[in-house]
């Protein structure tokens, strides 16, 4: 119990219990714990029913009875547990938004592994990656407004579109300028953010899924069979598994990583090429076919470029 209570009120997020199913690891391997603590030689009872026969006249039944009525009691503890851990857990609203100062919503994408890319084109060669490290995303691109607030004008070609469309007509230099003047604004209460690397926006826009898109192309983005070829307000339609909007469609999106071949095998915590002088977006826009609209989908150009066509989402690190 207190093993649980401790890890669902830490304080970093990466050592924090990570959602329902985290919860439930925790608690098993606790209640395997618990279940094991019986002394050798005594025989364990069933949750239910009386305490099996003695095997002689002569036995005494005392010992097992007394183990009984304790491992009924730590099974007890271990339902508080799960109450108390889930409840701890609500409270803490795991796998909800997290807000920063400018308003800016957060998901946090959980660990783990994925296949990476596609069977269908060469720069797209598919191949294992592993996240060892949950991170914070954000949950829409960045729009217009939270552009202007920070940067004190508004680029977009779209700009008649609304605070709440995304900020587009940006180069990778220009993201930069952005990133380092929020950085600069949220730095006293810890937080700063980046561009996530490619590997990290195709883990969060698949969100466990495995094929083209994440859902049905018309429900998640705007692309040029819907869009009317305009931008939209972010968080029109439908988000993936994990809360994110618009992962496909509306604007490309600029990721940290310099355009390179993928790997071939197996690679943990990939942060592309090393060297360049291409940068990387992804997830196609509003001017693209569905077949440019993909979770696999990867383009590049000079880290200078602009048009309506590309934004940015952000990662917050600590």
């Amino acid at each position: 119990l207190l093993e649980v209570v401790d890890r669902c009120l830490r304080l970093r997020e990466t050592e924090r219990i990570q959602g329902a199913s985290g919860l439930l690891e925790v608690l098993r391997a606790a209640s395997d714990r618990s279940l094991s603590a019986v002394p050798a030689g005594v025989e364990r009872q069933p949750l239910e029913g009386t305490a099996a026969e003695p095997q002689g006249s002569g036995s005494n039944t005392a010992p097992v009875a007394e183990e009984s009525r304790k491992r009924r009691g730590r099974l007890a503890l271990a339902g508080l547990a799960v109450g108390l851990g889930l409840a701890l857990a609500t409270w803490w609203g795991l796998g909800s938004p997290w807000t920063n100062s400018p308003d800016m919503a957060f998901v946090w994408i959980p660990a783990g592994e994925f296949l990476m890319g596609s069977p269908s084109y060469s720069n797209e060669r598919q191949h294992e990656v592993r996240i060892r490290q949950g991170f914070w995303m954000g949950k829409y691109e960045v729009t217009q407004g939270e552009w202007e607030s920070v940067m004190g004008s508004n680029p977009s070609f779209f700009d008649q579109c609304g605070s709440r469309c995304p900020v587009e007509t940006v180069s990778w230099f220009d993201v930069q300028g952005y990133i380092r003047r929020l950085n600069e604004r949220e730095s006293r209460k810890g937080y700063r953010y980046r561009l996530p690397t490619e590997a990290e926006w195709e883990y969060a826009a698949r969100a466990g899924t495995t094929g083209a898109q994440y859902g049905e192309l018309d429900e998640i983005a705007w692309y040029i069979g819907n869009s009317g070829r305009t931008t939209h307000p972010v968080g029109q339609n439908v988000p993936n598994a994990w809360g994110l909007h618009d992962m496909l469609g509306n604007v490309w999106e600029w990721t940290g990583d310099w355009y390179g071949e993928y790997p071939s095998g197996k690679v943990t915590d990939s942060g592309g090429s090393s060297m360049g002088s291409r940068r990387v977006f992804r997830g196609g826009s509003w001017s693209n076919y569905a077949v440019g609209v993909r979770s696999a989908i990867r383009s590049h150009n000079l880290p200078g470029y602009r048009n309506g066509t590309r934004g940015f989402r952000l990662v917050r690190t600590e």
